[in-house]
Parts: structure tokens; sequence; C-alpha cells
């Protein structure tokens, strides 16, 4: 499960939601989020982003923004009960949403990644090996919102 995921975020300056219906992910088993780290991404200004959008690009929502991020290199890892969880607080400050891009997916055989906002009123997950693609490519929903929780179990 400790695979390196590089992962391509994507700020999204939308509205709207995706609606998805996903298995109920409970975090409370796990402890607090309070304690995970944080990565914070560039702060965008979203009226300066929307206004210099070409006009014949509507589909155009994101700002992308490229990092390297592993569970070896960012996150906490919590090992509990015989399970080792990895999270990482992903935040940028003045987003209307986030969604990600991970541009080096291959889930292990008995893993699952889950992404959740701070509230946990908004979760997808789990991606396990059955959403692995030749492309070796995952994109996720639009989490409203400045922050998701990143989680692989």
């Amino acid at each position: 499960m400790r695979n390196a995921l590089n992962i391509f975020l994507l700020l999204a300056f939308a509205n709207g939601l995706i609606a998805q219906t996903t298995e109920e992910i409970n975090t409370d088993n796990f402890g607090s989020t309070v304690d995970i780290e944080t990565f914070f991404l560039s702060q965008e200004n979203n009226n300066t982003f929307l206004s210099n959008r070409p006009s014949s690009d509507n589909h155009l929502f994101a700002i992308p923004n490229k990092v390297n991020i592993t569970p070896q290199t960012h996150g906490t890892w919590l090992n509990t009960n015989n399970k080792s969880i990895w999270r990482l607080r992903i935040v940028s400050e003045r987003a209307y949403s986030l969604n990600f891009g991970f541009t080096d997916f291959v889930m292990p055989g008995d893993g699952a990644l889950y992404l959740y906002s701070e509230d946990n009123q908004q979760r997808f997950g789990p991606f396990t090996p059955h959403d692995n693609a030749s492309h070796e490519e995952l994109w996720t929903p639009i989490i409203e919102g400045s922050s998701t929780i990143l989680e692989l179990r």
C-alpha cells in the first residue's frame, strides 16, 4: 500500500459538485484528522483566473498544480488494529473546490484510496485495484471546498 503515488492536483474553481454514491467511510476508527500533515498549495486568485480564462474555453475550470507527493515523502502514517493508514490534508485557501489527477496510479491488491472533505460530508472511494487502468491514471470527482483529506488503507 505504500506504493508511490505521483499526484497532479487540480484546483477546481467550479461551484458544482459531482454527485456520486460511495460506501460509508468510517474515519472515526482511525483517529482524529487534526494531527495529520497538511500540504498547502499556492493560493490562487479566483477572480483573476475567471476573468483571464479564454471565452472559447468554457470547460476550463481549474488551475493545475503539478506536485510530486508520495506516502514516503508526505502525510501521516497511523498503525492501528494491524492496519496501516496514510493520510494527507491538501489545502488551497480560497479554492471553491478540489479534484485530483493521479498520474501514476497502481493500487496494490489490498489497498484502497479514499477522499473526503474536512466535515466528512463529501466522501469518495474506495478506489481499489478495480480502478487500475493501463494508462495508470486516476481522476477523481470534485470535492467542494478548499481542503480535502486523502487516505490510503
